[in-house]
């Protein structure tokens, strides 16, 4: 997702140790998940039932709706390539 264990320490409040624990699978407390999913959360990432997208914030003025979806879809083509999270319209 483009951040390190460093930047995600620091606005989850968690070690960069106990970050490595989750990446690795180790067994964590739910009130460590929850900070990571609470400082994700927080820069626009929306965990999803089939994984991880992230809001598509418009500048002034906000395209109509059908410019909108083409927009995200060609950018949800290259993102998917890239193994990156999608992005949701959050317009709508």
């Amino acid at each position: 997702m483009g951040v390190s264990q460093a930047g995600l320490a620091q606005w989850s409040g968690l070690s960069r140790g106990t970050l490595a624990a989750i990446e690795a699978g180790h067994d964590s407390k739910v009130s460590s998940l929850e900070a990571v999913t609470q400082a994700l959360e927080s820069r626009g990432v929306i965990f999803t039932k089939d994984g991880i997208a992230q809001k598509m914030e418009w500048s002034d003025p906000v395209p109509p709706p059908e410019i909108r979806k083409r927009v995200i879809s060609g950018l949800n083509d290259a993102r998917r390539a890239r193994g990156n999270p999608m992005l949701i319209d959050d317009e709508d």
